[in-house]
């Protein structure tokens, strides 16, 4: 789910839960600025429920990213054995066994 937003279905009617959405998923992925940095902490003052759903976007970030590298480790694997080189020494194997 990497990437997928959080908002609420009615995000389109609610510009501000729109807002904090984009802000959550900035601040996760260390792209936030300073000012946004300092926008959701107002957000966190107003409404205590803001710092559960930043923890909630971070473990589902995490889960995001550990599966991306775990992703993309399998392809680099199966480059690997897909290679010349390595379907080469596979041949050469088998027909020095046989």
């Amino acid at each position: 789910m990497v990437g997928k937003s959080t908002a609420t279905p009615d995000a389109a009617s609610d510009p501000e839960g729109a807002r904090l959405d984009e802000l959550v998923r900035r601040l996760v992925r260390g792209e936030a600025s300073e000012a946004e940095r300092a926008e959701i902490e107002l957000y966190a003052e107003r409404d205590p429920g803001v710092a559960e759903r930043i923890e909630r976007a971070r473990k589902i970030e995490q889960l995001g990213g550990a599966w991306l590298a775990r992703v993309e480790a399998n392809a680099e694997i199966e480059r690997a054995e897909r290679s010349t080189w390595t379907r080469t020494e596979r041949g050469v194997g088998v027909g020095l066994l046989l």
